[in-house]
């Protein structure tokens, strides 16, 4: 079963989070542990915007709360 994860930050949190390298590697972790197949940066409602395309069966099936929080 694929889902579409859809990340969203207010532009400033995200200006500065881009800048940070540990969201750079969390980012990373989170595309290589979840497996997604793709993943999208964009504007959306006038912030920055993050869209990943996971195959739960790929990735952990039961882990859909925690993929969630993440």
């Amino acid at each position: 079963m694929r889902f579409i994860i859809l990340t969203m930050f207010p532009t400033k949190l995200g200006n500065i989070a881009v800048k940070d390298q540990n969201f750079i590697k969390n980012i990373q972790g989170f595309i290589e542990n979840n497996k997604a197949e793709s993943a999208y940066f964009t504007e959306l409602n006038g912030g920055k915007a993050g869209i990943f395309n996971i195959d739960m069966q790929q990735s952990r099936p039961f882990d859909t709360k925690k993929l969630v929080e993440a």
